[in-house]
């Protein structure tokens, strides 16, 4: 039993080691490895490790994605209140 994600992954059915990019809600950085890394640069990466479910590992990093920005844009664009990205992150 994988997280919906992992799922994804195993559906791809290769055996190889690869990497790939998930966007959506998060934003995360994966490269499917033979097993866990657990040693200090992982550690110091702030990698976690997934399990898939065949023995192979997502060694991943996240960022929050986009979409509770787009969330809030949206809503503010509705109101009549049109922001740019640029003067979002200039808000206090």
């Amino acid at each position: 039993d994988a997280h919906d994600t992992s799922s994804a992954v195993l559906a791809i059915g290769s055996d190889e080691e690869f990497l790939y990019v998930s966007s959506c809600t998060w934003s995360m950085y994966v490269a499917v490895t033979d097993g866990m890394r657990l040693d200090g640069k992982a550690y110091a990466a702030k990698l976690c490790n997934s399990p898939l479910g065949d023995g192979r590992v997502s060694l991943m990093a996240g960022t929050a994605g986009m979409f509770c920005i787009q969330q809030c844009m949206r809503a503010w664009q509705a109101e009549g209140r049109r922001l740019t990205y640029p003067e979002l992150t200039r808000m206090p």
